[in-house]
C-alpha cells in the first residue's frame, strides 16, 4: 500500500477523535495535501486548526484508554473549547 492511500486510511479510521500529536492532544479533522507534502489537519485548544506533516504520526487514544478515560477527555476538551 502506498503512503498516499496508507494516510488516508488512517485519516477515516480516527478522523473526529482526541489523538495525540507530537506536543499534545488534539482532534482530528482530515487531511490536506500540496505540492510538497501531505498534512494532517488537526484542531488545538491552544493553536486552533493546524496542519502538520504526515511525515510525522499521530497517537490514536480511542482504544489504547479506556471508555471510561477517553469518555472523560472527550468532556474536559469540550469543556475547554466552549472557553476558547
Amino acid at each position: 500500500m502506498d503512503n498516499y492511500k496508507r494516510i488516508i486510511k488512517e485519516i477515516r479510521k480516527h478522523r473526529g477523535e482526541l489523538v495525540l500529536d507530537i506536543f499534545e492532544v488534539v482532534r482530528l479533522e482530515g487531511f490536506h495535501e500540496d505540492e510538497d507534502d501531505y498534512y494532517y489537519v488537526f484542531k488545538s485548544l491552544y493553536r486552533g486548526r493546524f496542519y502538520s506533516s504526515c511525515v510525522g504520526e499521530f497517537v490514536p487514544l480511542k482504544g489504547r484508554l479506556s471508555k471510561k478515560e477517553y469518555k472523560e477527555l472527550e468532556r474536559v476538551w469540550e469543556l475547554n473549547v466552549i472557553k476558547c
